[in-house]
């Protein structure tokens, strides 16, 4: 048996199609600790499965679905945790963190984290819970000053608070970008509520008026789109602006773009951003949620009014026409993702933590 200390992170899946469970799938790599990754899969039918095997410092436990006696999962987990020296649990959903917790009810020199990734109202038996049980959590990490007050009723008994920047997963090369005739815009989002996605739609609608050379394109899937797409036949904008539904990977998009835009409004980070920079593509992102915390307005991107298509169109407008704003938001936004957004200081930042409870 190794007796170097271990982490354990409770996920609700392996799926690294997007969100936390692809930071983590990518940020894995760089930790010093010995991972075990906890989550429910079925193992003939799961082709992410070898994106994990692929680390040698990570072991993947299959817990019973959800839908199972909930205790099976914490007397599984209490077995490994006896067996191989893991010291932390890392949870970043409810349901996991109630694992987390009753797990240090029985082992109590095991120390617990909760990570809030997003955004999500839960139930008021969910609320409740979390309100009890969140005080003997040894950590509290958010992932922007928007999210932690987003969860403020819910954690304000809690000592231990932080807030680490997320990581991007889909990393391009920096690119220089020449200018061309038609302006190439790209947007990954959900094509749900929190994403402001109708917002695609009047954006184009007024740079079309402008008679601005343009094409959009929307990457992305969700309830909204039949509704999104409604939109753009009314405003007869179907040639330049594109949905592409889901696509496997986004950099491609990246890198044949121009600029990136992110209108959503109750987005409690924005990954997407924080990868556009990493290919030195300049962002626009709203005003609203936690995504203006990623940029400085004017100088690593730049901030607009989340309702306001007028202010998005000057935006796209002026920095397509002005290469020296252009290269300035091009450099910058590759240098902010450098100091701030890779997945190497993600996890550093997380064993900083893992040091001072260890």
């Amino acid at each position: 048996m190794d007796n170097k200390p271990a982490i354990l992170y409770l996920l609700t899946s392996l799926d690294t199609t997007g969100g936390t469970v692809s930071k983590i799938n990518s940020t894995l790599k760089y930790t010093k600790y010995k991972v075990f990754v906890g989550a429910h899969y079925i193992p003939e039918n799961n082709q992410f499965l070898n994106s994990w095997n692929e680390e040698k410092n990570v072991t993947i436990i299959n817990l019973p679905s959800r839908d199972k006696i909930f205790f099976k999962s914490v007397l599984a987990l209490n077995k490994i945790i006896k067996k191989e020296n893991i010291k932390i649990i890392h949870s970043f959903f409810p349901n996991e963190m109630f694992i987390a917790y009753s797990l240090k009810l029985v082992n109590p020199k095991l120390r617990i984290i909760r990570s809030f990734e997003g955004n999500v109202k839960r139930s008021n038996s969910v609320r409740l819970l979390s309100r009890m049980i969140l005080p003997h959590f040894d950590r509290i990490i958010f992932i922007s000053k928007y999210v932690r007050d987003f969860y403020e009723e819910i954690t304000k008994r809690c000592k231990y608070k932080l807030t680490i920047d997320n990581a991007g997963y889909h990393i391009s090369e920096y690119k220089n970008r020449e200018k061309s005739y038609n302006c190439k815009i790209v947007s990954v989002a959900g094509l749900n509520k929190m994403k402001n996605v109708f917002m695609y739609a009047e954006i184009g609608r007024v740079l079309a008026s402008r008679n601005f050379p343009f094409t959009m394109k929307v990457i992305g899937y969700g309830p909204l789109e039949n509704e999104l797409k409604e939109k753009i036949i009314k405003y007869k904008i179907e040639k330049s602006v594109i949905l592409l539904g889901r696509q496997d990977t986004p950099e491609p998009y990246y890198d044949e773009a121009d600029i990136y835009i992110h209108p959503a409004d109750k987005e409690g980070f924005g990954i997407t951003v924080a990868e556009a920079m990493s290919s030195g593509l300049p962002v626009i992102v709203s005003d609203k949620g936690g995504v203006p915390e990623l940029v400085k307005n004017m100088d690593d991107g730049i901030i607009v009014d989340a309702y306001d298509p007028e202010k998005w169109a000057d935006a796209i407008i002026t920095l397509h026409n002005n290469r020296d704003l252009y290269n300035k938001l091009s450099k910058n936004g590759h240098t902010t993702y450098k100091k701030r957004f890779t997945p190497e200081i993600y996890a550093q930042n997380l064993d900083f933590v893992y040091d001072e409870l260890i």
